[in-house]
């Protein structure tokens, strides 16, 4: 997905200012600065743009609007802090700013996609067994999951919430139950890796293969989530 495709770049593009920030320290801290200026320059110049490349590439199919053209006029101060090398201070005001504009293009991504997080189910199937309750937890716990950077996962939840309503091989009280059980694993998997309550998890996979395993359309999509959870 776009979102995924843009976070991976934002990490890249500061993973690359901190490492030339730290070399650059680095050199003019033991003196030898100013003899390899230009080497170390260039070295950072092209490293600078095979990410600005990688960068064009992924916004170049972008649903956000002029998100290419944004990020390809962006500009860096001229600002020099005092005592800084001119050369070095041009790049890193460059990747600032260019960090900065794919920061917002980031988050106006999330935006878009999240617009289409809304689950595709007929009110008269959600209301004959009074589901809305629990979908609207469900819809605020899957785009948690989008937000965090799960989208594949956030997608699969949604599509097998979509198809638990009508399946004509759960009672309803059993849909209910497992429209419940799918909430609490999502709320679970938008916890932080090292928080998340392993038996909590086994719990829930268990009671959802009992109900799902015998609605065939509703089980393949179980296992497609399951593959998430390994």
């Amino acid at each position: 997905m776009a979102d995924n495709a843009t976070l991976s770049l934002l990490k890249a593009g500061y993973d690359l200012q901190e490492s030339i920030r730290k070399e650059y320290k680095e050199t003019r801290r033991d003196g030898s600065f100013s003899h390899r200026q230009n080497d170390l320059v260039s070295e950072w110049n092209a490293r600078a743009s095979g990410w600005h490349r990688a960068t064009d590439e992924v916004l170049a199919a972008s649903p956000v609007p002029s998100a290419l053209s944004r990020f390809r006029n962006a500009r860096g101060s001229a600002q020099v802090a005092a005592g800084e090398n001119v050369k070095w201070s041009a790049l890193d005001n460059l990747l600032r700013a260019k960090l900065e504009v794919l920061l917002q293009i980031h988050k106006e991504t999330q935006e878009q996609t999240e617009k289409t997080i809304v689950f595709n189910i007929q009110h008269s199937v959600v209301g004959s067994v009074n589901l809305a309750p629990v979908l609207g937890n469900l819809e605020v716990s899957v785009r948690a999951l989008h937000r965090s950077g799960q989208d594949d996962l956030a997608r699969a939840i949604k599509d097998l919430v979509e198809k638990i309503p009508q399946s004509a091989e759960l009672s309803p009280d059993e849909r209910r139950n497992a429209l419940e059980l799918t909430n609490s694993l999502s709320e679970e998997m938008n916890k932080e890796p090292n928080r998340r309550a392993k038996a909590t998890i086994s719990a829930i996979v268990s009671g959802l293969d009992g109900l799902l395993a015998r609605a065939s359309q509703l089980a393949t999509l179980w296992q497609t989530i399951q593959g998430f959870l390994r």
